[in-house]
């Protein structure tokens, strides 16, 4: 028999090539000589991007080198020697554009307080100097803290996008570095036009640290700032960051938080490279802002340049602090919002729900009582846009009346863009129970109760459950915890809901197998969709995840 990739054309052989992994084009390549010879020149578009481990450098070094040619300009590097590997790439004529490095170790630790060069440390930045010519990107994630942002942006003025986290970790006593970089050059007039986008996080732990960066950055355009340090009244000003870069369009700033939490984000950011020059000074499309009270003041002139173009705000403050200064802006353009521990009157929260009346995405974490909290929903219920709502309350107690009203869910009920609604220690009577099946474009719903299950009888789920078998055909999952009154009669009740596919049921006591496996069977026999049940900490059924018949 013939061998394909002496006769099929070029393109159709580099189609063919195209659905392997790096690891399976290796693999080929030792089916003959011929296939190592060939199969490169074919796999172009798979090697682009190189991610090397030693795993994957040990495992298929020869062949994978036979694949690094000029068409590697993003490399990944994880947990090896970092160095070694960047020499040979540079022997192998690869431009890189793009270099990401993850957890290299630049310091051994030999006590508490004494540490050690590791063999790799001194070296590196020289290592990444091979390339100074083609690189745009550096991303140093992980690392021991040796390197400075300072020494990067000096050695390598043609960076537009740099990476520099220490992630939560810093020695506490540095050896004393010896490097060619004076850092007080940074004192001089220097600039670096081409940087748009910083994150950084332990780097820089005091506002002398910020300034001596961001003033030589004038087209910065994404920063995110992060830190596990809990800056004082008097260590950073937050409205530094606009004095110092006033082109800063999309922004991070927080305190104490998981660098991955807005990963999503920061890729985003990272391909947004085209300078908004329409934008006025000062004014941000995407903010997010996690610290202490006392930094909030600092939101308002910012918030007042942005408030008309601003299309994503996530504001966090680490202890609650009243801030009506909100109910006094406008955001015509605001699609996603996030707000925990900003406490207002109920006025106020209407207010300014509704100066954003095209708002997509609403988070909540709020300290509502009851009357506090129906005004909310009423002010949520007339905004057309809203695809995507979750509440959560702080308050840890909540003083229920004795003739609980129902609060006005069945406002959202005239919503016909209301996707997903999650709901987590938020208090129920009977009637706004039921409400909320009336939702008719519902796809997904979570109800958290946590404590707050007074009210959700088992009768009034029962109620429940059956009007959301006979109102709502579009759910296609539901999130029901601590429902302590959930019972195996209202897991029978949602088994007619042919669109329902994925249940979780969460701390209850009363559910048994008979109800789950009703419900995992009770759907249209003539359907070939399989049905699947997640089970956590209830009392008479394993947990798991359950699956219908048709699997």
């Amino acid at each position: 028999m013939s061998d394909f990739i002496t006769f099929l054309p070029s393109e159709t052989i580099r189609c063919i090539i195209s659905h392997l992994s790096q690891l399976d084009c290796v693999e080929c390549m030792r089916v003959s000589r011929l296939w190592f010879d060939r199969v490169p020149s074919y796999a172009t578009a798979l090697w682009v991007r190189l991610e090397v481990s030693s795993q994957s450098w040990e495992t298929f070094n020869q062949s994978m080198l036979q694949c690094l040619t000029p068409h590697v300009q993003t490399v990944l590097i994880r947990e090896m020697s970092t160095v070694k590997i960047l020499v040979k790439l540079r022997e192998m004529n690869c431009p890189i554009r793009s270099l990401e490095i993850e957890n290299h170790a630049a310091y051994i630790a030999q006590d508490e307080y004494s540490y050690t060069l590791s063999n790799d440390a001194g070296d590196l930045l020289e290592a990444i100097n091979l390339f100074d010519s083609t690189l745009n990107e550096i991303s140093i994630m992980g690392q021991q803290g040796y390197i400075s942002v300072h020494d990067i942006l000096l050695r390598f003025p043609k960076l537009t996008h740099l990476t520099l986290l220490y992630d939560g970790w810093k020695p506490k006593f540095l050896p004393e570095q010896s490097t060619n970089t004076d850092t007080s050059v940074l004192g001089l007039n220097l600039t670096f036009p081409n940087i748009t986008y910083l994150n950084l996080d332990n780097a820089i732990a005091d506002e002398q640290g910020i300034r001596s960066i961001l003033r030589h950055c004038p087209e910065l355009t994404s920063l995110v700032i992060s830190t596990d340090f809990w800056f004082t009244e008097d260590s950073v000003s937050f409205d530094i960051l606009f004095t110092t870069c006033p082109n800063i369009r999309h922004l991070i700033w927080r305190v104490g938080k998981n660098p991955s939490y807005y990963a999503p984000l920061f890729d985003k950011w990272k391909k947004q490279t085209a300078k908004l020059n329409n934008y006025p000074k000062g004014a941000v499309r995407e903010l997010v802002f996690i610290d202490y009270m006392h930094q909030v003041p600092h939101l308002e002139p910012i918030l007042e340049q942005s408030d008309q173009l601003l299309e994503f705000m996530h504001i966090e403050v680490i202890s609650s602090v009243h801030w009506n200064f909100l109910t006094r802006l406008s955001f015509p353009c605001l699609k996603n919002l996030h707000i925990d521990s900003v406490n207002m009157t109920g006025d106020e929260w209407q207010t300014f729900i509704r100066r954003c009346p095209h708002v997509e995405t609403i988070s909540l974490y709020l300290l509502m009582e009851i009357p506090i909290m129906s005004q909310i929903i009423e002010a949520l219920g007339s905004l057309e846009h809203l695809q995507h709502l979750e509440m959560r309350n702080n308050l840890e107690d909540i003083h229920l009346p004795v003739d609980l009203q129902p609060t006005p869910w069945h406002l959202l009920s005239k919503r016909s863009n209301l996707r997903s609604l999650e709901l987590s220690r938020v208090c129920f009577s009977r009637d706004s129970l039921l409400s909320l099946c009336k939702i008719p474009s519902l796809l997904e719903l979570v109800l958290d109760m946590q404590h707050h299950d007074e009210c959700c009888t088992a009768e009034a789920i029962l109620e429940f459950t059956n009007a959301l078998s006979t109102e709502n055909a579009k759910l296609s999952k539901l999130t029901l915890i601590a429902l302590s009154n959930l019972t195996d009669a209202a897991l029978e009740n949602l088994a007619p809901i042919d669109s329902l596919l994925h249940l979780m049921v969460a701390f209850n006591g009363f559910i048994t197998n008979n109800g789950v496996n009703a419900f995992l069977n009770g759907c249209d026999k003539k359907s070939d969709t399989v049905r699947e049940v997640h089970i956590a900490s209830c009392i008479s059924v394993s947990d798991g995840f359950w699956y219908s018949n048709k699997m």
